[in-house]
């Protein structure tokens, strides 16, 4: 049996949506539904129970809030499938996502099942596929580490099916980056055989048509290194002390790019202060070092390397004021 965990916060308007999908699931055989409502201030926790009187395999948990990574953590303390699974609020899945993952699991033997995943904003659907794969020892995975990294394929619970046996690490919730990604490099320790599925059964959706989460937190640049460093231990731990992971340098510059848009976007700072802040992130020795050995395999990633390379923060902030200005002018 697999049990879906759910964090619910103030889904009232998705939720039947998405339980409508974990319901639906055909040839898997009976699931546990885990709705973790997490302290939700609208009317989320009453279609919860609602949801619990009409089906006997929803099982409703109210709690305090505490963030996603909490709600799953309670949500594992209640699960007693011989498989979990994790799936967003908003979000949704194929129909037949659930038999899929089980027969690729029992063909294989495998300890963790990724799978592909949609991108849908405003209507439009963005597939991304690793193809198919399997993987039974390690020098195998670190071939194709950096390629699945970079395309974030780690970096989600949500397109994984687990054996609940070998989660032996909780989700930290007392971080503000990267829970997700430091839960599946702390499960990782525990497979030896992985199966890549190359169908997009998990489907992201995202309310803002931008596309853009435009928040910016003055920590964010720090965080990034973070993430960084934890990912770099890891591969070093996982693979060998001469792993060489050119992903983790692409993800840190991405993000530092990220970081300079929403803080061109956010923050009330000067022009020049502005270029002074970017021109300081852009020559850190750490994102100069990511830079000069990044992945790149996408001309997005080429681009990237390119702007950082030349320490072009004049022309990176210049662009960003930019579409900055189109974005007000729409």
């Amino acid at each position: 049996m697999i049990s879906i965990i759910v964090p619910v916060y103030n889904a009232q308007s998705v939720l039947n949506r998405c339980v409508a999908c974990l319901l639906a699931q055909q040839g898997c055989g009976e699931t546990q539904i885990i709705l973790v409502n997490d302290g939700s201030t609208d009317d989320s926790p009453r279609l919860c129970d609602e949801l619990a009187v009409y089906h006997r395999n929803i099982t409703v948990i109210h709690r305090q809030n505490g963030g996603p990574s909490a709600a799953r953590n309670t949500g594992l303390q209640a699960a007693t499938g011989e498989f979990v699974m994790f799936v967003d609020c908003d979000d949704t899945i194929a129909h037949t996502t659930c038999a899929a993952l089980l027969d690729a699991q029992t063909q294989t033997d495998s300890q963790l099942v990724v799978y592909g995943y949609n991108n849908v904003t405003g209507g439009k659907v963005s597939a991304v596929s690793f193809g198919s794969h399997l993987f039974t020892n390690r020098s195998q995975l670190a071939h194709q580490f950096a390629s699945l990294y970079v395309q974030f394929f780690f970096n989600s619970v949500c397109n994984k099916l687990y054996l609940r046996r070998l989660i032996t690490t909780a989700f930290p919730h007392d971080k503000n980056l990267g829970e997700d990604l430091q839960f599946n490099l702390a499960y990782l320790q525990n497979c030896y055989t992985i199966v890549v599925l190359p169908q997009c059964f998990y489907n992201y959706i995202h309310e803002n048509a931008d596309g853009l989460t435009l928040q910016y937190r003055d920590d964010k640049f720090d965080l990034a290194l973070q993430v960084y460093d934890m990912v770099d231990d890891f591969c070093r731990g996982f693979f060998g002390p001469n792993f060489v992971n050119n992903g983790n340098d692409a993800i840190l510059v991405g993000d530092v790019m990220r970081t300079i848009q929403r803080y061109v976007f956010c923050s009330p700072d000067g022009f020049w202060t502005k270029y002074r802040q970017i021109r300081h992130w852009m020559k850190h020795p750490r994102v100069m070092a990511a830079a000069k050995g990044m992945y790149t395999g996408t001309p997005v990633f080429m681009g990237l390397k390119a702007a950082f390379t030349l320490r072009c923060a004049f022309f990176v902030l210049l662009c960003f004021e930019v579409q900055k200005l189109v974005k007000k002018l729409r």
